[in-house]
């Protein structure tokens, strides 16, 4: 997470993300290598656009499903590639 000069809202998203318990989710200030998703009010990195989410204000509870809709697909990724085991099927 990469939100600058706001604390507050830096401070609010952080526990809305952490309270997604089934998530297992590290926040970091650091963007790295093991960066999943990055949650930012500018876009300044190498991370993929479908990970991105630019917020400059507190996000709608649209945003904040579609974070959460993403943090669901890259855990089922991890966990495939991981294991071995596919968790989702493709439609026919």
């Amino acid at each position: 997470m990469d939100i600058n000069y706001q604390i507050g809202l830096e401070s609010i998203l952080t526990d809305m993300i952490l309270g997604m318990r089934a998530m297992n989710i590290e926040i970091s200030e650091y963007i790295d290598d093991d960066t999943d998703i990055l949650i930012s009010d500018i876009n300044n990195s190498n991370i993929p656009a479908e990970n991105t989410f630019i917020w400059t204000s507190m996000p709608t509870s649209l945003e904040f499903e579609q974070l959460r809709r993403r943090m669901n697909i890259v855990k089922a990724d991890k966990f495939e590639k991981m294991h071995g085991i596919k968790l989702r099927y493709e439609a026919r």
